[in-house]
């Protein structure tokens, strides 16, 4: 929302016609990967965020929160970066989540050999976020399973990732909550 009353300040100052921005703005989609709209039944609504900066997952939870505030909101993060993954920078991510009802974080324990950083335990993962309700998963497999499986109706799931969760195929999950709505 920031964004787009930045933009709209400068086409203001550009000159154009503020009925001419206000159209234009009803046929914008979004940006790709930007708080984008995968999946919405009126019951259960899905996002996919490219948000991966602390101060960028917390704008994202707390905007959707403000979006749905009579519906439950999942957030699924996924550590993926050299900065996420490192133990020492964890710890900015306190509080990230907590504007969503339940929070998941996915993480991939090869991908701290490949970026030579020192291994990470679930445990210390919920310390960092500083939520003991907080789901840790390694296996995509597991995340999705998780995700079929509990109660979705009247809920916002937000898939927030700079990466892709392991391969997570988001159009069969989709596909597979859509059958269970």
């Amino acid at each position: 929302m920031q964004n787009l009353a930045g933009a709209m300040e400068v086409l203001k100052l550009l000159g154009l016609p503020e009925k001419d921005i206000f159209k234009a703005l009803r046929s914008f989609d979004g940006a790709a990967n930007r708080l984008e709209k995968l999946f919405d039944d009126k019951s259960i609504v899905i996002y996919k965020d490219f948000a991966h900066s602390p101060s960028k997952l917390k704008s994202t939870v707390e905007a959707v929160h403000e979006l749905y505030p009579e519906k439950k909101i999942i957030s699924c993060f996924e550590l993926h970066t050299y900065s996420s993954l490192n133990s020492a920078f964890l710890q900015e991510y306190r509080d990230s989540l907590e504007a969503a009802d339940q929070a998941l974080v996915f993480y991939i324990p090869e991908s701290l050999d490949i970026k030579k950083l020192d291994p990470l335990e679930p445990s210390d993962i919920k310390a960092a976020f500083g939520r003991d309700d907080l789901q840790v998963f390694t296996e995509t497999s597991g995340l999705q399973e998780y995700l079929q499986a509990i109660p979705l109706a009247n809920t916002v799931v937000l898939l927030m990732s700079s990466g892709n969760y392991g391969g997570l195929d988001l159009e069969v999950l989709i596909s597979q909550l859509r059958a269970l709505s």
